[in-house]
């Protein structure tokens, strides 16, 4: 998932936001750790990352990756970290699955420092990722439309406009908020399938599939993402809202 996806979209978050030489940076819902290490280079030996989650496996994930990372387990909507203590908060494909996403914003606030930057990533609507479009279809053919509606929630903050209140409600200033396509690239639909229904949503619901439910929905999602399959394996396009802001 995270070359296929996570990869090329937390490069160009980074971009967005340019850590600096000795900054010290907050990785918000950082799951294994893919925007927290492409920004330790970014700040040096003088700076600080931390990577922040609420799942231990995935930071026990992280930590075989980057031992030299600060990695911190906790709740987003309570950050155990003290006021202005970061210059710079992000948060990559987190916001939109917070149960309290204004909360989430304020704690953002809280701890950085005044004239701190913020970097958000979240999906745009579902019909501007193919190949995840394609799941739900698959998933209410071959098992039910509530199977289906477990798609929904990745999706659930579309709106820039919805975006852009959020970082306003929560305090924040010269805010932009664009939207932004990237290539996720698999080796086959086969591939894609899997890792999103055994490695998104079997683990983020806890839902269980059979095997043969599984297989019913390769063959399903094969015939519909054909015309995006070549030689060099199944390339599809995504589109994502990066939102910047200051404190």
């Amino acid at each position: 998932m995270v070359p296929a996806i996570f990869g090329p979209w937390s490069a160009d978050l980074l971009e967005r936001v340019n850590p600096q030489p000795g900054e010290r940076v907050l990785d918000v819902a950082c799951g294994t750790g893919i925007v927290a290490r492409q920004a330790v280079s970014m700040v040096g030996a003088t700076g600080r990352v931390v990577g922040f989650d609420m799942n231990a496996g995935m930071l026990n994930k992280a930590r075989s990756l980057d031992a030299s990372i600060e990695w911190k387990e906790g709740d987003a909507l309570s950050m155990h970290f003290p006021d202005q203590g970061f210059d710079l908060v992000v948060c990559h494909q987190g916001l939109q699955l917070f149960p309290d996403r204004a909360k989430a914003v304020r704690e953002m606030h809280r701890v950085l420092t005044p004239n701190g930057r913020l970097g958000i990533a979240v999906w745009c609507s579902i019909e501007g990722s193919p190949g995840y479009l394609a799941l739900p279809r698959a998933l209410e053919r071959k098992v039910d439309a509530s199977a289906a509606r477990l798609m929904d929630e990745p999706f659930c903050l579309s709106d820039g406009r919805e975006i852009r209140a959020l970082l306003e409600d929560g305090g924040f200033r010269e805010i932009n908020v664009s939207r932004v396509s990237h290539m996720a690239r698999f080796a086959s639909p086969e591939e894609f399938t899997r890792a999103i229904v055994v490695g998104s949503i079997m683990r983020r619901t806890g839902t269980r599939f059979s095997d043969e439910t599984i297989r019913l929905m390769i063959d399903d999602v094969t015939v519909e993402l054909q015309s995006y399959v070549s030689d060099d394996g199944l390339t599809l396009p995504m589109e994502a809202h990066l939102a910047t802001a200051r404190k």
